[in-house]
C-alpha cells in the first residue's frame, strides 16, 4: 500500500467539507490533520483511502458523511458523486463515482455543487 500526501484538491475538498457543522465534526477535523491517504480504487476513479499512523479517536458521526457533493462537468451538469464514508468513527473512504461510463478523477472544489 502506497501512502502519500493529499493533493491540493483532495485538501480542498475535505477542509471545505469539514468547515461545515455536524455531529462529530471536531473529532474529523483532528483526524483529516494526520492523515495520510492512498489511492482507495483499481477503476481508475479518484478515491481515496484515509490512511494514519497511531491511535485515531472516533467520531460521533454517521456515515455516510451527512454533507456530499455532485460532480459537474464544464457545462454544468452531474457527471457523478462524492461522499465521506467513516469506518467505526475514523475516516475511511472518500467515494468518487460516475453517473456515466467512464471513471472519473478526484474534483476539482470549483467542479462540486453541495448537498447537505
Amino acid at each position: 500500500m502506497i501512502t502519500r500526501q493529499p493533493t491540493s484538491d483532495e485538501r480542498a475538498f475535505l477542509d471545505a467539507l469539514l468547515s461545515r457543522s455536524f455531529d462529530g465534526v471536531e473529532a474529523l477535523r483532528i483526524q483529516w490533520a494526520d492523515a495520510l491517504v492512498r489511492s482507495s480504487c483499481e477503476c481508475g476513479c479518484g478515491s481515496i483511502g484515509f490512511v494514519f499512523d497511531g491511535e485515531v479517536s472516533p467520531s460521533a458521526a454517521s456515515s455516510p458523511l451527512p454533507v456530499e457533493g455532485e460532480i459537474l462537468d464544464d457545462d454544468g451538469e452531474v457527471v457523478g458523486g462524492i461522499i465521506v464514508l467513516l469506518r467505526d468513527g475514523v475516516l475511511d473512504d472518500v467515494d468518487v463515482h460516475s453517473f456515466t461510463d467512464g471513471p472519473l478523477p478526484f474534483p476539482t472544489l470549483a467542479s462540486i455543487r453541495w448537498s447537505e
